[in-house]
This record gives structure tokens, sequence and C-alpha cells, in this order.
């Protein structure tokens, strides 16, 4: 049970964490749904940046063409057909399973505030009614996703007071706030992440040039100073040998 759940995990795809649906491997080496990583470059596109992987950020000029990973393929249909795991210790249970025997839940959804196994977790991926509902990988702490005053699921951030709220919050207490969805405010760290990223990377790089200039300082100054001292020693050893030498101009009777 365990190397299936392990397989599960590591065969998900990281857009949409479920399993690879016509696995595609980008050159960088990561897999993703052919799908998912369609769509990712396609809004890249559109906004007039290049392609890149969204799991280690390395750019791909042109765009790759990807042919579908048969050996994933097959893994994951296997994997599929496989018995679910039941809910470890350390595992979030299913809270649609028998409370005596629940299976491990494969995702949670911060809509329903509940957490699903694969087979009760059907319903989100097949019914437009559940198409809205954001799953995410399987919470301990739903309870600290839901506000406390209203019981709604968290979904707003309110940037003046630097903190998730419901929407009955965002209408009331906060309406004159500044306030986004959480996947906005999600984004603009990341971009905001990202643009120091780049700032930190260009002072790394301004310093090594300039570290690059002192070291070639050192070195002129080392091989000035080795000049200067060879130079000094010559001049010694002549003056010494000038001063050591009998004068030949007088003679004594």
């Amino acid at each position: 049970m365990a190397s299936v759940s392990l397989a599960r995990d590591t065969l998900c795809c990281p857009i949409c964490l479920e399993l690879l649906s016509e696995p595609v491997t980008v050159p960088c080496g990561h897999s993703f749904c052919r799908a998912c990583i369609g769509r990712h470059w396609e809004v890249q596109q559109r906004g007039a940046g290049g392609c890149s992987c969204p799991s280690c950020r390395r750019s791909f000029e042109p765009r790759p063409w990807l042919g579908t990973s048969t050996l994933l393929a097959q893994i994951v249909r296997s994997l599929a057909q496989a018995s679910p795991p039941a809910a470890g210790p350390g595992d979030v249970p299913c809270d649609s399973c028998p409370r005596q025997q629940p299976l491990k839940a494969e995702r949670s959804c911060l809509q329903c505030q509940a957490s699903f196994c694969h087979s009760h977790l059907q319903p989100h991926r097949q019914s437009p009614a559940f198409r809205h509902h954001r799953l995410a990988l399987p919470l301990r702490d739903l309870s600290l996703r839901r506000c406390p005053t209203h019981g709604k699921p968290l979904e707003s951030y309110c940037r003046t007071e630097g903190r998730c709220v419901c929407w009955v919050c965002a209408l009331q207490e906060h309406r004159e706030h500044q306030v986004s969805t959480v996947e906005e405010e999600a984004a603009r760290r990341q971009k905001l992440i990202m643009q120091r990223k780049r700032e930190l990377e260009e002072h790394l790089q301004s310093t090594a040039n300039e570290i690059g200039k002192w070291i070639e300082n050192i070195d002129c100054i080392k091989e000035i100073t080795s000049k200067s001292k060879g130079t000094v020693s010559i001049c010694l050893s002549t003056r010494t040998n000038l001063q050591n030498r009998p004068c030949s101009g007088h003679q004594t009777d």
C-alpha cells in the first residue's frame, strides 16, 4: 500500500495535481498532462513571453514539440486500477468514507472544506457542478481555512490588513479595504518574488564583476611589486660590488 501511495503522489501533474493524463515530458525532464502544459504555454505566449517549465522555470525557444510518454501512460493506467490505500496514522482520511475504515484522501476541496479519496473525488472531476471548486493536496487543517465568524472558505485576501477573509467579510467589514482573490494575491507575490530574484541575480553578477576587477588589480600590484623587488636587489648588488672594488688610481711606494 505504501508503494502504491508513493507512486500515486509522484505521478501527479504539478499543474492540476491529478494523475497524469496523456503524460508528456518537457526537455528539462519534468512531466505534465498534455492539456495542462499546453494551456500553460498558451497563456505565457499570449503575454509575449517564451515557454518555460512550471517546475524549474527553464526557458525553451522555440516551443518544443512534445510526444506522449507511452511508458508513463502505462504506469498511470496501472496505478489507476490498483486498490486505493487505507488511511494510516499520518495520513489525511477521506471524509466521505465510513469512519471505521476510511481510505486515504487524495485531494482536499477548499470549497467543500472536506477531503476525498479517489472514488469519492470523482464527482469533483466529472460533474460540471464542481468545476469551480478548488482542489489541493490533502490538508489536515481545513478548519483553519474557514472563516471563524461566518464559516465560509477564506477565498479573498485583504491587502490593507494583510490576511485572508471570506466573501462575507469582504463585503462587510472590509468593503473599504483593498481586497483581491487569493489567486490574484498569489500571482502578485509570485511576480514580486521573480522580480526580486532577478534583482538579486543582477546584484550578484555586479558583485562578481567587481571582485574580478579587484583580483586583477591585486595580481597587477603583485607583479609590479615583484619587478620592483628585483630592480632594487640588482641596484643593491651593484652598489655593494662597487664599494668593495679596490681603487687602482693610487699607488703606494
